[in-house]
Formats: structure tokens, C-alpha cells, sequence
């Protein structure tokens, strides 16, 4: 069965901790296959929530600074500040910030309304790509439950 966890296989320096000695449940290959059955942005942002893949932080803020300046074009430098935001919030590391914290952050002197309805829409792009993921993973074991 396959799980978030299971994506910590694609770290090269984790071995196949298996104490019987025996083949391990998921491998690094399956893990693999799965990452490419979702969109591209599913996968960099699997490979940097889950793998911990730091070097896909960047990757992520390009394509969700994209996403999100669907919306506000002009605004190009100042939303990959409210990507990585999103995406540091996202991760775990600067949780439940207050408006002065998010301000300072994205180089503002007040978090207005308009800020904060960007980074919910950048919030749940990366909810969607969670959700992505999971869905994928559920079919997967599905398959591999009834042999497809």
C-alpha cells in the first residue's frame, strides 16, 4: 500500500528498512510510477511537502506564482512573495501568522484583505495539488487490491 510516506523513497540516502530481510512493500520504482501519473506540478510539490526535496521550493513558487497571477498579472515580484508565503505556511515551518508577521514578510506595511484573499488562493491551488496526490495514491492501491 502506498502512502505520503512512501514518497520518501525517492530520497537516494533512505534505505529499504525491511528487519525480516524480506522485499520491501513499496519501492522506489512504484513511487516513482505514481509521481507520473499526476500533473508536473503535483510532483514537485509531492516531491518537496513529502520527500523533502528543498531544491523544488523554487520550482513550486514559479508555478504557483503562475497560477496565482492569473488573477493579478501585473503584480509578478510582488506574488512569488505571496507564493513563497504560501509555500513556507504550506510546508509547516511559520504556521498561524499574525497579519503584522504576514505584512513583514512579503515586504508590506499593512495586510490588507486583498493580501490575504491571494494567499488563501494560493493555499488552496496547494490544497488542490494535496488532494491530487492523495486521489492518485487511492487508486493506485485500488489497483493493486483487485490486480490492476
Amino acid at each position: 500500500m502506498l502512502s505520503t510516506e512512501s514518497l520518501k523513497k525517492l530520497n537516494t540516502m533512505t534505505p529499504d528498512l525491511d528487519p525480516t530481510g524480506g522485499v520491501p512493500e513499496v519501492t522506489f520504482r512504484e513511487v516513482a510510477d505514481l509521481l507520473s501519473r499526476v500533473s508536473i506540478q503535483c510532483s514537485t510539490f509531492s516531491r518537496l511537502v513529502y520527500a523533502l526535496h528543498r531544491d523544488q521550493a523554487a520550482i513550486l513558487r514559479r508555478m504557483l506564482t503562475l497560477e496565482i497571477s492569473k488573477k493579478e498579472p501585473e503584480n509578478y515580484n510582488f506574488l512569488q512573495k505571496i507564493a513563497q508565503l504560501a509555500i513556507t505556511h504550506y510546508v509547516g515551518t511559520e504556521t498561524d501568522l499574525l497579519p503584522w508577521e504576514k505584512a513583514n514578510y512579503i515586504g508590506v506595511n499593512n495586510w490588507t484583505t486583498h493580501h490575504e484573499e491571494l494567499l488563501k488562493s494560493a493555499l488552496a491551488y496547494l490544497d488542490g495539488l494535496d488532494y491530487e496526490l492523495r486521489s492518485e495514491i487511492s487508486r493506485w492501491n485500488d489497483d493493486s487490491l483487485h490486480g490492476g
